[in-house]
Order: C-alpha cells, then structure tokens, then sequence
C-alpha cells in the first residue's frame, strides 16, 4: 500500500501543473514579476487541461471497460488516454503561449507537448514507464534552465532526481515494469528535453 500511495502521489500527471509553480516560486524574473493570483491562474489553467481532464477520461474510460484498470498496465490501454493527452497538452500549449513576457513558460509548455509526442510514438511500438518519461522530462527541463540560474535551480534539479528516482523505485517495487521500462522512459524523458534546449540555446 505504501508503495502505491508514493506511486499516486508521484503520477506524471501532476508534473506539468508542478513545473508551472515551480517556475513561479524559483525562477527570479517570475518571483519579482507576477503576484500569486497570476500564479494560481496560469498553474491551474495548466492543470485544468493536463491533469484534470485526462483523469477524468481515464475514469470515463475505466468505467466503459475500455481499459482493464485505471494503472493501464497493457501497452494498448495507453494509446488512445495518450493520444488524448496530446491533444489537451497542444490546447493548453496554444492558449497559453505568448501570454506572458517572458519565454520561460512558453519553453516548458512545448518541450512537455513535444515529450508527450515522442512517448506517444514509442508506445505504438514499446512499453515504457509514464513515470519514468514525466520524471525523467522534469529533469531535463530543470538541466535546461539550470545554466541561467543555477543557484536558485540546482536544489530543484536534486529534488527531481531524488523524488524520481523514489517514483521508479515504487513502480518497480509493485511490479508494474521492468528496469529497462524504467531506464527507458527516463532516458526519453531527459533526452528530449535536453535536445530541445539546446536546440533553443545554440548559436
């Protein structure tokens, strides 16, 4: 029951939401910038359309007997909910984009649509860790802006290895994946965050 619990409270899903506060709380333009009611608007509209919205269609979804259990254990269950959440994360992406004068929330919106595309395209083919690939994505977005920022940003890149490796631990512990699901989708996750940023930063 631990293990779940830790499993629940660490879900991907939150990862988008989390990254738009963490943004607000740490980043120093951010900080000095936008009030907390700009803060709770943008992180709840992020929220709204990645976490809200696809939980309740994996709910609707589970309900309907579409999908044999709200872990979607088979790699086919995931498809479609992740397709849905590419959607909702493009949606999101162009409501919100432009909206505020710095770029940084805008960078994190794409890389997060971008990383939901790839792991929509790996899972056609292969079976990965949705914990993994939001984790590992974490990361690699915090990697991104931590050259800009480093003092206020390096305690956010040691909370994100630690809190997932904790995730992957736990998937692992209920047997939910294998080590090479895990390894897999971490490495996705960092990897397509790490080639978006430097693409973005290279001269």
């Amino acid at each position: 029951m631990g293990w779940r619990i830790v499993s629940l409270i660490l879900h991907p899903i939150w990862l988008p939401m989390a990254s738009a506060f963490m943004l607000f709380g740490f980043n120093p333009f951010f900080v000095a910038h936008f009030d907390l009611k700009m803060a709770l608007r943008i992180g709840g509209s992020i929220g709204f359309a990645t976490a809200l919205v696809p939980g309740l269609l994996l709910l609707s979804m589970r309900n309907l007997g579409w999908v044999e259990s709200l872990e979607l254990e088979h790699r086919s269950d995931r498809k479609f909910l992740l397709f849905a959440a590419l959607v909702c994360q493009y949606f999101c992406f162009q409501r919100l984009s432009g909206s505020l004068p710095s770029p940084f929330l805008d960078f994190a919106l794409l890389g997060s649509l971008l990383l939901v595309g790839f792991t929509f395209v790996f899972t056609l083919f292969f079976k990965i860790s949705l914990h993994a690939v939001g984790w590992g994505g974490l990361t690699g977005m915090i990697m991104g802006f931590s050259p800009s920022y480093l003092n206020s940003f390096f305690p956010l890149l040691c909370g994100s290895i630690l809190l997932g490796g904790l995730a992957l631990t736990a998937r692992r512990a209920l047997g939910a994946h294998r080590w090479v699901e895990l390894g897999l989708g971490y490495a996705l996750g960092i990897g397509v965050f790490s080639a978006y940023f430097l693409y973005l930063f290279m001269d």
